[in-house]
């Protein structure tokens, strides 16, 4: 008797309404709606965080360089290649930013370096004054 009553209550059922479908989707963009700014933010960050990291690289292995070359500073980045793993010297990082950010790496003639960024703050970081903490 009661194995007839549930089966017969299966049957009816039939699927989804149109409110309770809509109520998923209405929490699926809510959920969406917070989560997509974070993931943005975070991405942000760490992008920036790199670019730190990369610009107090290139700071140390300007320094190691002089250091190792009795006090003169590399005549261009080029020739830092050694002091960094995989012998490779960083790039900026892309995508979005928090921030002032670097996007290109110059050799100046005159034996300094330039990191320049985009924006009212362009060119403000420079790496042979060891301005590193600027941007």
């Amino acid at each position: 008797m009661i194995f007839k009553k549930i089966r017969t209550l299966l049957k009816r059922q039939q699927g989804f309404t149109l409110i309770e479908l809509l109520v998923v989707v209405a929490i699926m963009g809510i959920l969406a709606a917070i989560a997509i700014p974070k993931y943005v933010d975070s991405t942000a960050s760490a992008n920036g965080a790199k670019m730190m990291a990369d610009l107090q690289a290139l700071d140390s292995a300007i320094q190691q360089y002089t250091a190792d070359h009795g006090g003169t500073a590399p005549a261009a980045i080029a020739n830092l290649n050694t002091y960094f793993a995989g012998d490779t010297i960083p790039t900026a990082p892309t995508g979005k930013f928090k921030g002032k950010h670097v996007t290109t790496a110059t050799d100046i003639p005159a034996g300094g370096y330039t990191l320049g960024a985009e924006g009212a703050d362009a060119g403000r970081a420079v790496i042979g004054n060891y301005r590193a903490d600027e941007i």
